[in-house]
């Protein structure tokens, strides 16, 4: 399975992909929202692990955009946050 990973925090961003990868998952990563919406379209990822505050395009506004455009199959979505 393929999981995106988007977050604009470097060390968080690698922290994640690798223990992702670690757990034998195939891996996808953005440093913001609207790289993660790219990145999503062109390989439909069956999990998105996000954080929500991101420049250009919080995490919110990405989980809105594939909820609109998932079509068939059902997307599992983490937001992660410090807040």
């Amino acid at each position: 399975m393929k999981i995106l990973i988007v977050d604009d925090e470097v060390v968080s961003r690698k922290k994640m992909d690798l223990l992702v990868r670690s757990l034998g998952y195939e891996t996808l990563v953005a440093s913001d929202g609207v790289e993660g919406w790219e990145a999503w379209k062109k390989e439909r990822a069956r999990m998105v692990i996000t954080d929500w505050m991101m420049p250009r395009m919080d995490g919110l506004d990405l989980c809105r955009k594939i909820r609109e455009a998932e079509g068939s199959q059902y997307i599992y979505i983490i937001m992660v946050t410090s807040k």
